[in-house]
């Protein structure tokens, strides 16, 4: 395969990882700088272009899915800079659901996380340039507090009339706020 076939395939292999309306564009650019980057090897090891440097340069370049995300960013459900929270949110879910007699309602958890995430990650999309960072403020609510406030939320999902009795010393919830005993098995 000539160095230019080889170049013209990982284009290709680039555009149909990104939107139509980009395609035409980023391929012209793309290879035209694959083409260029190719001639300063070939001048750098003063050799002609074969196969062998053509595969080197494109391994250097990456992987086409990765060089179509430099060019546009794929949306995703769960947005990479929010995988630490959303590890935490799912693990916490799980243990505290599950001294309760919730465990099923785990799944129903995970559910309800993943489309906060999503909405969180779709509702991001194209705001990167406003979401500026900023310094926090001085005063902050203690990890202690925010860890209990969270369990107590989680709690009150998976278990309102487990919950409820604990707080009321020992009250029954009104039904239309708990689970049905059926659901809840």
């Amino acid at each position: 395969m000539q160095t230019d076939a080889i170049l013209t395939s990982y284009v290709a292999d680039v555009a149909e990882r990104l939107p139509t309306r980009m395609r035409g564009d980023v391929a012209r650019e793309l290879g035209a700088l694959l083409g260029e980057e190719l001639a300063a090897w070939s001048d750098a090891t003063g050799r002609a272009p074969d196969r062998a440097m053509a595969l080197d340069l494109l391994a250097a370049f990456g992987h086409p899915a990765q060089v179509a995300a430099r060019y546009h960013r794929p949306w995703a459900i769960v947005d990479p800079a929010d995988t630490r929270s959303f590890v935490l949110f799912a693990v916490a879910g799980a243990f505290f659901l599950a001294p309760v007699g919730r465990e099923v309602l785990g799944l129903a958890w995970l559910g309800v996380l993943l489309l906060v995430s999503a909405a969180r990650s779709w509702l991001r999309r194209g705001r990167e340039d406003r979401d500026a960072w900023r310094p926090r403020q001085a005063i902050r609510a203690g990890n202690l507090a925010l860890v209990a406030l969270i369990w107590v939320a989680i709690v009150a999902y998976g278990a309102p009339g487990w919950l409820f009795a604990c707080l009321s010393g020992g009250g029954v919830l009104a039904p239309i706020f708990d689970y049905d005993p059926a659901f809840a098995a």
